[in-house]
């Protein structure tokens, strides 16, 4: 579980919660529990805070995962700074495949000298 995430909603002020697990791309809903606004106090619209609640994706402008929240989570050992979150491509994997692109052109067609036009 990732504590303390805060999460901006449109037009909302914003709301820290716990969320079990980053989103995925593919997610449509972010799901958490444990929703306090930043003071501490119930959100007004909850009836119980320690409820789980499922916020469409569509109505969250973004979240903050504070760097305490990821202790545990934090995978990669080149800069202990950087926090390595699951991604569908990364960075290198992308240009590795624009340069395979390039690359791996199809053949052209081969023509005979008859089938030339002259220019």
């Amino acid at each position: 579980m990732i504590r303390d995430i805060v999460v901006h909603l449109a037009n909302e002020q914003p709301l820290l919660a716990d969320i079990y697990r980053m989103p995925d791309p593919g997610d449509v809903a972010l799901v958490c529990t444990n929703l306090r606004m930043k003071n501490g106090e119930r959100p007004i619209f909850a009836d119980d805070s320690r409820a789980t609640f499922v916020f469409p994706l569509v109505f969250v402008r973004f979240m903050e995962i504070p760097v305490t929240s990821m202790a545990g989570i934090q995978t990669d050992e080149r800069d202990p700074g950087v926090l390595a979150l699951p991604a569908g491509r990364t960075e290198e994997a992308a240009a590795g495949a624009g340069r395979a692109a390039a690359t791996d052109r199809p053949a052209e067609p081969a023509t005979s000298p008859a089938d030339r036009v002259p220019a």
